[in-house]
């Protein structure tokens, strides 16, 4: 082996130790995997006592119900002028239409 040959190995050898001395010991996915989606999940829980025992206050039944049938009576209204029931008339006419007229 020539002199210079035994150098250029030598150096290569010191470059690869001293690279190898950087590396990280330790894999970084080993203890925590996953604890990044723990901690979003819990951030994201506005309230951890929602929807326990209590009663629910705020409104009477009398009001309950009188925004229940006005609900109901939307939905009535808009039934049958959907965008399905249109092509449905016109592929087979008298079948697309609803009895709640």
């Amino acid at each position: 082996m020539r002199p210079d040959t035994a150098l250029r190995a030598a150096l290569l050898a010191a470059a690869l130790l001293a690279l190898a001395a950087c590396a990280d010991q330790e894999p970084k996915t080993e203890w925590k995997f996953g604890e990044s989606v723990q901690s979003t999940m819990q951030s994201q829980v506005a309230n951890p006592g929602a929807g326990g025992d209590k009663p629910v206050t705020g409104m009477d039944g009398q009001a309950a119900a009188m925004a229940a049938n006005r609900h109901e009576k939307m939905g009535e209204e808009k039934q049958g002028e959907g965008v399905f029931e249109k092509i449905l008339k016109n592929i087979a006419p008298g079948q697309g239409q609803s009895g709640s007229k």
